[in-house]
């Protein structure tokens, strides 16, 4: 059966947050509020990631832990460890910002010093055109209508590494383009020639599922898990019936970018690759320059081998014993004209060794046609400024 590239569904789609099945200890995390006591502390002797930015491997050196105590007596206790640690830290630097009397929760002065610095307004000098403009609080066009651009290309990055190893030595002929996440790629082996779609969906912000059907051979659909987080990229595939499972994962630092391959079947590993690789001056062309926020000139780009330029900016400052740096990356899909950028701040008491991190911004731009870009800013996390949540948080821009 022939692909078929278009189809009449809609193409609206709210790009807010997404619901999504709770587990008990993520409900009580959202639950708290009227704080009465907060203490950052650092664990000795236990574990934690290595690196400022609180990426990089785990030691035995000691890891932050937050004990937060609320509204009538309930308490939280988690280590950076612990699953939900991120979203509790977020939690208390929300409650804390919109607290009137701070001075009443009590709390020791490194704890103190860390949570003012968490919750200071971060400037996001980019966000000034947008300010000025009438936002909207629906889409003119939905983001998804890129994903088949977004992930085909990735779809013929996969099957091309998988033939390989496969020694089935097949070569991607045509690639086909159409609505919310549907394609297909044209395989050639040999003389035979076979088309095999590609469906792709958003689960979340930052993880997507891929099926590609009849591969890797007649009748086998295979899953591919997908993730674009703001440290790194997964890819993820499994086919049941043949028992054939693997990963490509990329880890994005300041320094260096590593790729890990790890490819199985029948539960034995085939194919592995461990690789670092230093960061390179990808040439940003106009079109792509124009899915960047205004003004940023990144200071680390890494490109991808999937049509994906990985692409950070990255300052710091030191007052007294706190040192802050602030992160904006942003993914660049180049066939699909679309782009994510998220901003972070990580805080460390550099005394201490404590660490907490929160998310700024997130900002979805895609172009829509005729030298326009429609813009979303999506609804972050504590540390975005004022400004940001009443101006822009929810909306979608024209420019």
């Amino acid at each position: 059966m022939r692909f078929v590239g278009f189809t009449s569904e809609p193409l609206f789609l709210d790009e807010g947050n997404m619901l999504h099945r709770m587990t008990e200890q993520e409900i009580l995390i959202q639950k708290i509020k009227n704080l009465r006591m907060v203490s950052v502390y650092e664990f000795t002797n236990a574990v934690r990631k290595e690196g400022d930015d609180g990426t990089g491997p785990v030691t035995a050196s000691g890891c932050t832990a937050v004990t937060v105590l609320y509204g009538d007596g309930s308490q939280i206790t988690l280590s950076e460890v612990d699953p939900y640690f991120e979203e509790l830290v977020e939690r208390i630097l929300t409650v804390y910002s919109e607290t009137e009397n701070r001075s009443a929760v009590l709390m020791d002065e490194t704890t103190r010093s860390i949570l003012e610095a968490g919750i200071a307004e971060v400037e996001e000098a980019y966000t000034d055109t947008y300010v000025k403009l009438q936002g909207s609080t629906l889409p003119t066009i939905s983001f998804d209508a890129a994903l088949s651009r977004m992930f085909v290309p990735i779809a013929e990055y996969l099957v091309t590494q998988l033939e390989s190893i496969l020694e089935k030595n097949g070569k991607i002929g045509k690639c086909y383009f159409g609505w919310r996440g549907r394609g297909a790629l044209e395989l050639r082996r040999e003389r035979n020639v076979s088309e095999h779609p590609v469906s792709a969906v958003r689960l979340d912000k930052t993880n997507y599922r891929m099926v590609i059907g009849n591969y890797p051979e007649d009748g086998e659909n295979m899953q591919v898990d997908i993730v674009l987080g703001p440290e790194e990229a997964e890819i993820a595939f499994a086919a049941e019936r043949m028992n054939f499972t693997g990963r490509f994962r990329f880890l994005f630092r300041v320094n260096n970018m590593e790729t890990q391959i790890s490819i199985l079947q029948d539960g034995k590993e085939i194919c592995y690759e461990n690789e670092k690789y230093e960061s390179e001056g990808v040439e940003i062309g106009e079109r792509e320059a124009k899915l960047l926020p205004e003004g940023v000139t990144p200071n680390v780009t890494y490109r991808l081998p999937f049509g994906v330029d990985y692409l950070l900016f990255e300052k710091q400052a030191a007052e007294g014993e706190i040192l802050k740096k602030e992160y904006l990356r942003t993914l660049a899909f180049r066939e699909a004209g679309y782009s994510e950028t998220v901003s972070w701040t990580v805080v460390k008491n550099r005394t201490t060794g404590v660490i907490i991190r929160k998310e700024n911004v997130r900002m979805v731009r895609a172009e829509i046609g005729g030298g326009r870009y429609q813009t979303y800013f999506d609804i972050a996390g504590a540390g975005a400024s004022g400004r940001y949540r009443t101006a822009l948080a929810g909306r979608y821009f024209i420019t």
